[in-house]
This record gives C-alpha cells, structure tokens and sequence, in this order.
C-alpha cells in the first residue's frame, strides 16, 4: 500500500514538474509550437498552390495538342507560331504537362525534319515524365530520329531504354524489332538474330511483330 502511494506520489511530481517546465517556459514553447504550426501550413499551402498549377498547365498543354491536331500540318508555318508558344511554355513546367509539351514540340520538328532538335526534345519529354505512357512512346521516337541522322549506336541505346522502361510499354516490342533491324544495317547478322529471337520470346502473341521477326531470321540464315 505504502509502495502505490508513493508511486502516485512521484507521478504526481512528475507532472506537477511538467507543469512548471511549460509555465517556466511558455514562451519560448509558444514560439516552437508556432513554428511548427506555420511550417505545416506553409507546407499545405506550397502544395495547394503547386497543384492547381500543375493542373493548369496539363489544360494548357491538352489546348496546345488540340490546336495541333486542328492545324493538321506540324510544318505549316502556322505550327510554328504553336512551336513558339510550346519552347517558352515547356520548361516552366514539370510532370505530365512537360512531357506532353516537349513531344508535341518533336513532333513538329521531325515534321519539319529538324531531326537533331526532334531527337533532343523527345528524349527530353521521356526525362521530364517518368513512369507515364510518354515516356517509352518519347525514347523510342527519339530513336527513330537518331537513326534518320545516321546515329546508329544512339538509335539502338534509346531503343534498348525503351525496351527495358519499366511499366505499361507498347513501343517496347516495336523497340526490340527496330534493336534487330538496325543491326542488320550494321551487318551484325548474330546480333540481328538474337535480338529477333527477343521479338518472338517476349512477345510471341503479338502475331504480327512475331512473324516479322520469324521472317528476319529466316532470311539471315537463323
């Protein structure tokens, strides 16, 4: 019994302690807790700002696509006064919006066949959207705008990228055969099979992509 109370006793002390540590210092307790209060709202706020932006700008860019789409010629002269709009637009933002932007910006460069600037801006999109549809769509064209300029081992490095992105990846098995054809432009006949035989292995229900790459090897001699 005499333990109990003395245990209540102490907690008693320790309380009436904290008790006289915050009127000693309730001053400077105010000040932290304000502090910390401010931080989380300012948190909350930079986010709520932050979204509405990138909300904002993910409209912006889906009007830039549509005027696109409306002006019917990426290389008309009026595309250009778009692609304008879209190099000053695309790097103030980031995310999807950035991504969207500087593909739509590739694709009227490669309409213009400006292919060095095409490449760099669809790389550029498959670096700003990471993790999003664009991403692989964006390597595999820069790709195909390295391989119009005769860069071959940067075409098959975006291609190989595109291959191995990992998340939802329609341009991958298009990736793995355009890996086999430039390799055939290479005359690296081995390397050309294996990366065929990649098409058939890892997509072999895709009827199509399948039977070309089984038509690739026979005529190499696999």
């Amino acid at each position: 019994m005499a333990t109990r109370e003395t245990e209540k006793n102490k907690e008693l002390s320790a309380g009436e302690a904290a008790a006289l540590f915050i009127q000693n210092h309730r001053r400077p307790l105010l000040v932290i807790l304000a502090v910390i209060v401010a931080g989380i709202i300012g948190f909350v706020a930079v986010f709520s700002v932050t979204n509405a932006l990138q909300k904002n700008a993910i409209v912006r860019v889906d009007e830039y696509a549509q005027r696109l789409a409306e002006i019917g010629d990426p290389a008309s002269s009026e595309a250009g006064g778009l692609l304008e709009e879209l190099n000053g637009f695309a790097p103030k933002t980031f995310g999807y919006s950035a991504g969207k932007a500087y593909s739509l910006v590739a694709d009227i460069y490669a309409a213009r066949k400006e292919w060095a600037l095409a490449e760099e801006a669809w790389f550029t999109s498959a670096q700003k959207a990471p993790g999003i549809f664009l991403a692989p769509f964006s390597l595999f064209n820069a790709g195909v705008a390295a391989e119009e300029q005769g860069k071959l081992d940067k075409a098959l490095e975006y291609h190989t990228l595109c291959v191995e992105y990992d998340g939802l990846n329609p341009a991958a098995v298009r990736a793995q055969f355009s890996i086999g054809r430039i390799e055939e432009q290479r005359n690296n006949t081995e390397k050309a099979i294996e990366a065929y035989r990649k098409v058939i292995e890892n997509w072999g229900a895709n009827a199509n992509w399948s039977n070309l790459a089984r038509s690739r090897i026979i005529a190499l001699g696999g």
